[in-house]
């Protein structure tokens, strides 16, 4: 029977029993313990939603962050032709290694990735059929575009091999007098060897033919490329 002055509780966590007779001396007590049980575990998972929130938001950052530097486009030739009529083109190679084109799944060209589905060569050039250019039209509309991988297309080098992009900027030193000669501007592959291109505090360009001959060690981590010139080079 219900008594004026006290309550009956049915949603308490603190009463396993259903229904409990409180006094009113009690029942303040009571909501006093219960509201600030009620407060913490309010805290409690206010703090555990903030923590998932984060670690999602995380989470997500490191994915984006991965993407975008596996994402980093090596420019590694461009389209300068169409080739007969079934949509193939013809790419001027950038790189060293021309086989490379034969080891790819796709390119990227004006933006869009293209499936590769046949590789072959024609003296210096690459010709290659990509998915989704099926016509001399569509291929001529690629004429000018720079052909382009990402690093994980990258193919690992052998020792003492190295991209042309992770040699450009390195400072040229006389491996006699460890004098600086200058930075290296660029590379030149069209010719029967490379030839360094070497831009001095002149502002004035040397060519050095990477043989080894005059190129004595490349040092990317050091930061230099050592030479010996003969008489006559660096003027």
């Amino acid at each position: 029977m219900h008594r004026k002055g006290a309550f009956m509780c049915l949603d308490c966590s603190l009463e396993k029993r259903r229904g409990a007779w409180i006094g009113r001396d009690a029942r303040r007590k009571h909501w006093k313990t219960l509201n600030a049980r009620r407060k913490r575990r309010k805290t409690l998972n206010a703090r555990r939603k903030h923590w998932k929130t984060l670690n999602a938001r995380r989470k997500r950052r490191a994915r984006i962050f991965v993407r975008k530097k596996n994402m980093e486009k090596i420019l590694i030739g461009k389209i300068v032709n169409a080739v007969a009529l079934k949509g193939e083109v013809k790419v001027y190679n950038y790189s060293g290694f021309p086989e490379r084109y034969g080891e790819l799944e796709r390119i990227i060209a004006g933006g869009k990735e293209y499936e590769i589905e046949k590789v072959r060569y024609q003296q210096a050039m690459v010709i290659l059929k990509l998915k989704g250019v099926d016509d001399r039209n569509a291929a001529e509309a690629m004429r000018g575009k720079e052909v382009f991988i990402t690093e994980d297309d990258l193919a690992e080098l052998p020792e003492d091999t190295f991209y042309i992009r992770d040699l450009i900027g390195l400072n040229v030193v006389d491996d006699e007098t460890g004098t600086v000669i200058g930075t290296l501007k660029d590379v030149l592959q069209n010719t029967a060897q490379d030839i360094y291109i070497v831009k001095r505090e002149s502002g004035s360009d040397i060519l050095i033919p990477a043989v080894a001959q005059f190129v004595k060690k490349i040092d990317p981590k050091g930061g230099e490329i050592r030479v010996s010139l003969i008489e006559g080079m660096a003027e």
